[in-house]
């Protein structure tokens, strides 16, 4: 059995998939990453995956399927679900909203700086899937 939490990024911008599995090899965090390009991708994980991850971070914006339209066929489908966190650039009222509507656990906006965007990655995984706690130094029986 694993010690690590599974978490699926649901996200189309490279670059920003590459700099959160920089920030879990960095900070050495407990969790495995799984990573899906666009909505149809994130659906077909998790019809397949057992369990489902603990925790999805989903960018509302995608090609194919958008981030709402992911939610809504997860409850449409009965798919076993994570906590969905929607980790986007965008910043209306509106998008938030009707992310918060369709079951998301929280909304927030990726911030632009490289520290805030680290800091902000690690507190979702903190408060939204925490991951056990690390065993002390010495024998364990």
């Amino acid at each position: 059995m694993s010690d690590l939490v599974d978490v699926l990024v649901v996200e189309d911008n490279a670059a920003d998939v590459e700099l959160i599995q920089v920030i879990i090899e960095d900070y050495a965090l407990p969790y495995r990453l799984h990573v899906a390009e666009d909505g149809e991708a994130a659906l077909a994980f998790l019809r397949n995956s057992t369990p489902a991850p603990r925790l999805m971070l989903l960018d509302f914006n995608m090609p194919r399927l958008s981030g709402p339209e992911v939610l809504r066929t997860i409850h449409k489908e009965k798919l076993p679900s994570p906590v969905v966190v929607m980790f986007t650039s965008s910043q209306t009222a509106h998008d938030r909203q009707a992310a918060l509507d369709l079951g998301a656990a929280a909304y927030v906006v990726k911030p632009i700086l490289f520290d805030d965007f680290c800091r902000t990655v690690m507190q979702i995984f903190q408060e939204h899937a925490p991951a056990p706690a690390p065993l002390e130094p010495g024998i364990h029986l």
